[in-house]
């Protein structure tokens, strides 16, 4: 089975939100070539410096009769082997793609001295003439 790390998607934590502690670290994108499959959602979760945890895509729901939440898998292997490597692969390529991912980002951000992370930034508006601009454009043609 032939495997590709598309990419790592960091979890940006809000800063209002610094109070509470998660171990999702973020989520992984793997592209399986064999099956033509795209997986997206595979979550990681850090317990230590070097130690990662990955978890497939699932969906979770209530289930009146156990009164339990309960997790259906979104994707899952037919054969053992498969995924026994699929998992294999992800603790090993993925594990050495996300730690040298960090390390970039960690080496851009002390280089660049960013410190707080764009992600909840307010949003950009245009200025006022592109919209008056696009305003007296629509007035002309309509």
């Amino acid at each position: 089975m032939k495997l590709e790390i598309v990419e790592f998607y960091k979890f940006a934590q809000h800063p209002d939100l610094k109070h509470v502690i998660t171990q999702l670290f973020g989520t992984m994108h793997v592209f399986i070539i064999d099956y033509n499959l795209d997986v997206r959602g595979i979550k990681v979760y850090k317990k230590s410096v070097n130690s990662l945890f990955f978890t497939m895509p699932c969906e979770i729901f209530y289930d009146p009769i156990e009164k339990k939440n309960v997790k259906f898998p979104v994707l899952s292997f037919m054969k053992e082997d498969d995924k026994l490597y699929f998992s294999n692969f992800l603790k090993t390529e993925g594990k050495k793609y996300i730690l040298e991912k960090e390390s970039e980002f960690k080496r851009a951000h002390l280089k660049n001295k960013i410190y707080k992370t764009d992600a909840f930034k307010e949003p950009t508006y245009p200025k006022k003439s592109y919209l008056s601009a696009t305003a007296n454009f629509i007035k002309k043609t309509s």
